[in-house]
């Protein structure tokens, strides 16, 4: 097999010449059933390469790309996600993490509460026959509906932890204003405990327009951050704000972390080395957010989810599935990651398992597993239905493994299903290592301490 470096997709993904093969030392990735080509990593040190040449690699290859091909084909692919650099006790992180990287950022808030900055002497009133409340130090008019629905309504806290809340008309004078059971204003009176005997502590004034909308300034984005590296999308959710805070805050943020940066996290004892994380390009499918919902069969969907997820990944084979379901962003956007992975995990009508993950050429497979073993196991090796040895950095996960020369394994009568046979398991992870030549399969059935390893002597080199 072969490792090799390519600059950054954004930036033309030329081939860096660089023996990456001799210096990767531990190089090790995984492949999931849902996700592709997942993750992986791998360390220099300086006895390879010199302290020089580690300061080096740390500044510039945070995004890059790592391709690993074997028998002249490709064998995963993904980007320099994140980097430790230890050096002469230092550590030094940088990341392509969204909390601490994002270079398009938005803000959703609900915009409900006026809260009340004037607060005086409170107390329940009444005004004639109508049910009024008063804050001496408070100027109510602002918030009056002296015709047609009352546009706020009051939410009072009592001192006794209950809580009343009523839809604002008239002001009486400035510090008094009357209060109605209905936005019709049609019913003096309260909604939730009735005040008689209670003292309020504290209100906030809502817009009832606004009562439960999410509002968002809209994006921000750093065009020369993006052209670097892609388009990193964030947002910010706020239990409560206005235009005002919420836009400041989303400046704030984008001008924070529009670039990846470099951050000294501690101090280590241990010898220097520079600690390589991967990630494959499934990855970036959660840099981009969808922001409106549809219903649609589950193919047509994926498409669509790949169309919103970043520059990187492309639509490869989707298979029909005509199971109809809805993909839900709104008035939350989703991230397209999440949204493609609810749609796989549905499967379809007929309770089959559905794959979904970014392979060669980053492009995105969603297809149905298979229904029958593919592998089997047996003597501690992997083989292929004709008893065959496999190529283990070949290997894809999302099959089902049959185990061979297990004794006393009896399958329930009555039923042919592949789930109910014992000696069969789904492999949903595969972890290649290559210094050890040692192959490791994930049987989600099994749980997750299950794992087969084979040891391959005599590997590809």
């Amino acid at each position: 097999m072969s490792l090799n470096l390519y600059q950054r997709i954004t930036q033309s993904e030329a081939h860096v010449p660089l023996n990456l093969d001799r210096i990767a030392r531990n190089y090790r990735r995984i492949s999931r059933a849902v996700g592709g080509w997942y993750s992986g990593g791998f360390y220099v040190s300086p006895q390879d390469v010199g302290r020089t040449a580690l300061q080096t690699y740390y500044n510039t290859w945070i995004g890059n790309v790592v391709k690993e091909s074997a028998y002249g084909m490709q064998a995963w692919e993904g980007l320099v996600y994140q980097m430790q650099l230890t050096l002469g006790g230092a550590v030094y992180e940088i990341s392509l993490d969204p909390e601490r990287w994002h270079n398009n950022v938005d803000v959703y808030y609900s915009d409900l509460a006026v809260e009340d900055v004037e607060q005086g002497a409170l107390s329940y009133t009444t005004e004639g026959a109508d049910e009024t409340f008063t804050d001496a130090g408070q100027n109510f008019v602002p918030w009056e509906t002296a015709a047609g629905d009352a546009a706020y309504r009051i939410q009072i806290a009592n001192t006794n932890n209950t809580e009343t809340w009523a839809y604002l008309g008239e002001a009486v004078g400035a510090t008094e204003i009357r209060c109605y059971t209905t936005a019709a204003r049609t019913t003096s009176g309260w909604n939730g405990q009735a005040p008689a005997g209670l003292t309020p502590r504290n209100y906030e004034v809502v817009n009832v327009a606004n009562y439960g909308v999410r509002e968002h300034p809209g994006w921000s984005a750093n065009a020369n951050s993006i052209a670097e590296y892609g388009q990193m999308q964030y947002i910010i959710t706020l239990p409560g704000s206005q235009a005002t805070p919420a836009t400041a805050l989303r400046d704030r943020s984008l001008n924070e972390y529009a670039w990846p940066r470099s951050r000294f996290i501690g101090t280590s004892e241990g010898a220097d080395s520079l600690a390589v994380t991967l990630a494959g390009f499934w990855g970036t499918t959660f840099w981009r957010y969808r922001e409106t919902s549809r219903t649609a069969e589950a193919s047509t969907l994926i498409t669509a989810m790949v169309n919103n997820s970043t520059e990187f990944v492309t639509s490869g084979r989707i298979e029909t599935n005509t199971m109809v379901l809805t993909a839900d962003a709104f008035p939350i956007p989703q991230r397209v990651g999440d949204l493609l992975m609810r749609v796989q995990e549905m499967g379809d009508a007929a309770g089959n398992i559905w794959n979904c993950g970014v392979y060669e050429n980053r492009e995105l497979v969603y297809e149905p597993a298979p229904t029958t073993a593919e592998y089997l196991w047996r003597d501690g090796q992997l083989l292929n239905k004709a008893g065959q040895p496999v190529q283990p950095e070949l290997v894809r996960p999302g099959f089902y493994l049959r185990a061979q020369n297990i004794l006393g394994a009896v399958q329930p009568p009555g039923t042919s299903e592949i789930w109910d046979d014992p000696d069969i398991a789904y492999v949903d992870e595969v972890e290649w290592a290559r210094d050890d030549k040692l192959l490791t399969l994930s049987l989600k059935h099994a749980g997750p301490s299950m794992l087969l390893r084979q040891q391959i002597l005599g590997g590809a080199a």
